[in-house]
């Protein structure tokens, strides 16, 4: 997986569309967006250096998998990565 970083971008989401060209996956993390944004068209604000902004993206066009049981696996490792981190950090 290739990882970039940004201090600051429009939206982590948007840069993982861009970047995944010509890649299988990527990660983009940033400490800041001005235009993030979550599930449902949800706008996704927070200030600097205080959150996780980070995407995800995939390239599942040659592959012959189920997406949407992907993408499910996907977020479910995720939230118990971080559940797991959290545990760490603040028992």
């Amino acid at each position: 997986m290739d990882v970039f970083y940004f201090s600051s971008i429009s939206s982590t989401n948007d840069y993982a569309k861009i970047l995944l060209d010509g890649r299988n996956d990527v990660m983009v993390h940033a400490k800041y967006q001005t235009n993030g944004r979550g599930r449902n068209h949800k706008v996704w604000v927070g200030d600097y250096g205080s959150n996780v902004y980070v995407s995800i993206g995939i390239d599942y066009k040659d592959k012959k998998v189920n997406v949407g049981e992907e993408m499910l696996r996907c977020q479910s490792i995720g939230c118990l990565a971080v559940k797991e981190m959290l545990e760490k950090l603040a028992p």
